[in-house]
């Protein structure tokens, strides 16, 4: 199972030790040191503060997409991945556009958002349909669905409290080659969509791709590009990090490029 090949990656991280049990990333990463400079302030709880391993929906396998977000926001831990995005398909099963705000997470409809986007490309490859509602979105069932054929994980591990927990330049320096590169190895993806045109995309093209890629084809909200990761060939789209105003046009965006292959 993936999740126990995660699990190994971690252990020989020393993210878990041998009896099983997590540990703060800022106490037991060994780029703890210089990521945290000038932030120890902004430690996080530690039941927030161990590694999370990615989502990997039931249907992975027949799309093989990752969605790449940039980190949590005041929520993570074991498990934090699945839980927040279990909590946002509840919300859409009642009808809401997830706009999560609780006691465990600060952000917006992020969430929803890499679903609606997902939805793109689970249509384009046949398996599923989408029915595009009056505001230019996929329905909120599609969405539900997306995430069925989806993983998601997060570029930058460790979550600063604060700021909306932006990472510190050294998290995202350290972070891309040295455990999200171990993560896709593992879930060998052919798509990755990147959620944020600025830093995700940046440090991914730069220390996560085996090259930088060498043209991004730039559209009015989606770049795209080829790279490769290991023996393994991926196609690239970064768009811009979700606003519930353009959604709706990079949503469309990503449906016109992904159809036309």
């Amino acid at each position: 199972m993936l999740e126990e090949e995660f699990r190994r990656v971690y252990c020989d991280l020393g993210f878990i030790s041998a009896q099983g049990n997590s540990a703060p990333l800022y106490s037991c990463c060994n780029n703890s040191g210089s990521c945290w400079v000038g932030a120890k302030h902004r430690y996080p709880p530690v039941e927030i503060a161990s590694i999370s391993s990615p989502w990997v929906g039931p249907r992975y396998k027949e799309l093989r997409l990752l969605v790449l977000g940039i980190n949590f926001n005041e929520a993570g831990g074991e498990g934090g991945t699945r839980e927040l995005i279990e909590g946002a398909r509840a919300e859409l099963r009642q009808s809401r556009w997830k706009h999560f705000r609780n006691e465990k997470y600060r952000g917006t409809s992020f969430y929803s958002v890499a679903g609606c986007y997902a939805a793109a490309f689970t249509e384009a490859a046949h398996l599923a349909k989408s029915t595009v509602t009056d505001d230019g979105l996929p329905s909120l069932a599609d969405i539900d669905q997306a995430f069925d054929f989806v993983a998601y994980t997060i570029h930058v591990k460790c979550q600063p409290t604060g700021a909306n927990g932006t990472p510190t330049a050294n998290m995202w320096e350290n972070c891309g080659h040295n455990v999200l590169r171990r993560e896709i190895e593992i879930l060998e993806p052919e798509v990755v969509l990147v959620l944020g045109t600025s830093n995700n995309k940046w440090y991914f093209d730069q220390r996560v791709l085996d090259t930088p890629a060498a043209l991004w084809t730039r559209g009015t909200n989606v770049l795209c590009a080829d790279g490769k990761i290991g023996s393994r060939s991926v196609k690239v789209f970064a768009v811009p990090h979700p606003r519930r105003g353009r959604v709706g046009a990079t949503f469309q965006e990503i449906r016109t490029l992904v159809r036309a292959g």
